[in-house]
């Protein structure tokens, strides 16, 4: 072997029994391989680093040289090592993300009425496919279809969701999944022994977990854990720590992890932003806390739930976490879990102000659902108050009122003193639970909440629930909002939740009061509101006729 190649290249398969993990499918290819069975088209689907392209090349060594009884291809063939060199003529292998248009496609096709030069098969390897055009896709589909004869079409790819169904229905399907714990640390030992690196058994744990399932990229860490910390020339080189390797790829260590869960559960909210601190002051990847977290936590949860497979079996708890599983109950264990889940901090490392808002929200969550309803009459109240105060601010100075004074603020306007939850009607009740619904919907322009905190209490008469505004202006924005399907649909499914029926949505405009009606339009003119603030009032209007003039 070459030793200046990287560990992927010079460690990569050349038969079929040295894939990993994958004995589904090699199995399946070795008996077609016996028994002639051989497809047009194969189709190599699955997560990066599991073994895709190196199964396409070692059937395509197994379709064109010699084979043993158990259909594996002779390493010492002369076509073996050209394919394992690149040399061989009939194996053509394409990069589809680089090659990606129509008229790649049609070279290929054209290249397909070429008979084998050296082989039995003329063999088109096409790696990330995914990566075609439709154009380019609809140029294959004929030839995938009636390709010419000695010609095999092998497709890889890791995102088979964007290959047509024409095209995968073409095709022999196969699945790669991904590599388990125990055949990624197996496939490492092998590659320790043969390369003289020493390292500690959790060292190889490590690297599986971080790898995600993905030979390649775990054999891609340990080269370079033994490029920093392993003289590979001497006999007795030096041994690689866990410590070793976290320090490496800047992960956190596994008893800060623990002790950082252990402190979530306790909800001890002090604790928690002080380890989140200490560990970013020492340059700390801070994402990998976070995700070792909810490692830690998933295996809490599965542990208090009584699960018993082997992860959970070799899970090593410190004593005090143990201690806190055993005290409190697993939906909080559910809920702190599940928040962390569906919240991405910010990846600033920089500064963990991302983290300590994402912990923040997860102790504080639980509390802020259950103070939700009070939450909101407090504010109401507050808001009301606010306005009381404001429209008090702008009457003018004047104990004696005449009656154009009274009518300066309409009836409608005037602010009661705020009901207890206890006075409150159903009906009012009801309509406080549908603002609370709608207090974020909005699609358009406005939020539908707080245009209907400017509606009466509706009322519902033969199937309709009518909804009067305070104010023309706000009826006008409720009608742009509602004309955005979206809206009208969730104003829909919130009333049907509520009052357990479907309703007709009924708008009506604010009540009208005769010719006094459009005398208070006259005094809501801005000038007129501006005259009113200053302490001014009104002491008798004329109509002007259009003939007046000066």
């Amino acid at each position: 072997m070459n030793n200046s190649q990287v560990f992927y290249r010079k460690w990569r398969p050349k038969i079929f029994k040295e894939i990993v993990g994958q004995e589904h499918i090699t199995k399946t290819l070795q008996k077609a391989i016996v028994s002639e069975r051989i497809a047009h088209a194969y189709l190599l689907t699955g997560p990066r680093g599991v073994g895709k392209t190196s199964t396409a090349r070692i059937l395509a060594k197994a379709l064109n040289s010699e084979i043993s009884s158990l259909g594996e291809p002779l390493n010492n063939s002369d076509i073996s090592q050209a394919i394992d060199t690149g040399s061989f003529l009939d194996l053509i292998e394409i990069d589809g993300a680089s090659n990606r248009g129509i008229d790649d496609i049609r070279s290929l096709r054209d290249s397909t009425q070429f008979k084998p030069s050296l082989g039995k098969y003329k063999i088109y390897i096409i790696d990330e496919v995914h990566m075609l055009t439709i154009p380019a896709f609809n140029a294959l589909l004929k030839t995938l279809e009636e390709p010419p004869e000695k010609v095999v079409f092998i497709l890889c790819t890791t995102d088979a969701e964007k290959i047509p169904s024409t095209i995968i229905s073409r095709c022999q399907r196969f699945d790669f999944k991904r590599l388990l714990d125990d055949d990624l640390i197996g496939r490492l030992i092998e590659i320790c022994n043969e390369e003289n690196i020493q390292c500690e058994p959790s060292v190889l744990e490590l690297i599986s977990r971080q790898s995600g399932g993905s030979l390649r990229d775990a054999e891609n860490m340990l080269e370079q854990l033994s490029i920093s910390f392993s003289e590979t020339n001497q006999e007795n080189s030096s041994e690689i720590t866990e410590s070793q390797a976290r320090k490496m790829f800047g992960m956190v260590d596994k008893s800060v992890v623990i002790n950082f869960c252990a402190f979530l559960l306790n909800s001890d909210l002090k604790a928690c932003l002080e380890l989140v601190n200490i560990e970013s002051e020492k340059g700390a990847d801070l994402q990998k806390l976070f995700l070792g977290s909810i490692d830690i936590l998933r295996l809490c949860l599965l542990k208090k739930a009584n699960v018993e497979t082997e992860i959970i079996t070799n899970f090593e708890v410190d004593s005090n976490l143990l201690t806190i599983i055993n005290d409190i109950n697993v939906n909080h264990i559910l809920k702190i879990l599940q928040f962390l889940v569906t919240t991405k901090p910010n990846n600033n490392l920089s500064s963990p102000i991302g983290f300590e808002l994402t912990i923040l929200n997860a102790l504080k969550r639980e509390n802020e659902i259950q103070n939700i309803p009070s939450n909101i009459q407090e504010q109401q109240k507050n808001l009301n108050q606010d306005i009381t105060k404001n429209q008090i601010s702008l009457l003018p100075n004047n104990n004696k009122k005449t009656s154009q004074e009274e009518k300066i603020i309409p009836p409608s306007n005037k602010i009661t003193e705020e009901k207890t939850t206890e006075e409150k009607t159903t009906e009012e009740k009801e309509w406080e639970e549908i603002l609370w619904m709608m207090r974020r919907t909005r699609n358009h322009k406005y939020t539908i909440g707080s245009l209907l905190r400017n509606t009466e209490i509706p009322k519902i008469n033969n199937g309709k629930i009518s909804l009067r505004f305070k104010s023309k202006s706000i009826l006008d924005l409720f009608k742009e909002e509602m004309s955005h399907p979206k809206s009208k649909n969730e104003l829909r499914k919130a009333i049907e939740k509520i009052y357990s029926q479907s309703l007709e949505i009924e708008l009506r405009a604010p009540k009208e009061a005769g010719t006094e009606s459009s005398t208070l339009t006259r005094k809501e003119t801005p000038i007129v509101r501006q005259a009113l603030s200053l302490g001014g009032k009104i002491l008798s209007e004329e109509s002007i006729s259009p003939n007046q003039g000066d």
